[in-house]
């Protein structure tokens, strides 16, 4: 067993403290002055017999247990203006805490030191020994169930950094504090309120997943623009990026101003031009761009540009660019 890690600049003088918890998993001191406001039923290892301190807030019963469907299984504000300090062992849940407010607030973890200011986070992955302690420090922690769902958003890595959703993260968290302890608390306010917190957190981690969808969409798309000729369609863009029909169409209209389909037909016909201009045969453009005959590629040429792929040979030819010829106007070329 790990040996936990006293220190005497933590704890100073007995009489600080309103109460000590010591365990296998977990040592911990809490100064008289600190308060508390619990948004789920109160962590394990807070005795019973400080519950009643008007210090700590514990939300009603029926209402308790709404963010444990979310994963969070138990969460609170917390503000110590004397030296608070905890050492957590080997726990199956992941905690994450937002600094609100700092005089002195240090996570010691994995043999690292973090100094949080306002607007930090730090997020300890499952069976990760830490300690913290704080001083004028005001936060809002969450320790969220180690499951697969949040195992996929949260990773394993420990991390401390600036956090993206600070503000929209500690304004859910404090309109559910206002409703679960309003005089008309509503089930179906805080069921609501707890699914944007648990989204507005998710969010916090998704920008590494974005990134790596958004290289997958534009993946695709290179590909696409390259082998125009292949038989595309969204069901297999989807396929080949990962992504749902929903979340790839999304990207294409922000990324490119329009549509899986139209970008495939802009970047067709793109191609059907520069044949054209090349004085290919008609049947082998159609064939080099996913058309079933020169018939159906003239049409959709047409439509296009608003000539027929003849026409615009000679337009190239004559120093003019198609894209002053287009007729989709709403596909953005080029």
């Amino acid at each position: 067993m790990r040996k936990l890690p006293i220190k005497r600049s933590a704890m100073h003088i007995h009489d600080e403290y309103e109460w000590k918890f010591s365990s296998e998993l977990r040592l911990q001191f809490w100064p008289k002055s600190s308060q508390q406001i619990y948004l789920t039923p109160p962590s394990r290892f807070f005795p019973k017999s400080h519950l009643a301190s008007r210090q700590i807030k514990v939300p009603p019963p029926e209402f308790s247990r709404v963010l444990e469907k979310h994963g969070i299984l138990t969460a609170a504000f917390a503000a110590h203006k004397k030296n608070y300090y905890i050492f957590r062992g080997s726990e199956n849940c992941y905690t994450l805490s937002f600094c609100l407010s700092a005089g002195n607030y240090r996570l010691n973890a994995e043999e690292k030191k973090f100094d949080l200011k306002k607007g930090m986070f730090f997020l300890i992955p499952p069976n990760t020994p830490s300690d913290n302690t704080v001083q004028n420090g005001y936060y809002a922690w969450f320790e969220i169930r180690n499951d697969s769902y949040w195992g996929k958003i949260l990773g394993s890595k420990l991390q401390c950094r600036q956090a993206v959703n600070f503000r929209k993260i500690v304004f859910l968290a404090t309109m559910y504090a206002e409703e679960l302890y309003g005089r008309d608390a509503s089930s179906e306010n805080l069921w609501c309120i707890s699914k944007l917190l648990a989204d507005a957190i998710s969010r916090e981690f998704a920008p590494d997943k974005s990134a790596a969808e958004a290289r997958a969409a534009e993946l695709l798309a290179k590909k696409i623009a390259e082998r125009p000729e292949e038989k595309w369609t969204l069901a297999r863009a989807c396929g080949f990026a990962q992504m749902n029909e929903g979340k790839l169409t999304e990207f294409f209209r922000r990324k490119f101003g329009c549509s899986f389909s139209k970008l495939l037909l802009r970047y067709r016909m793109e191609k059907a031009a520069e044949l054209s201009a090349d004085k290919v045969p008609l049947k082998d453009i159609a064939r080099m761009t996913g058309f079933a005959d020169g018939h159906s590629l003239s049409l959709a040429f047409k439509n296009f540009y608003g000539m027929s792929p003849r026409k615009s040979s000679a337009a190239s030819a004559g120093g003019k660019s198609l894209k002053d010829f287009a007729v989709a106007k709403h596909i953005p070329l080029g």
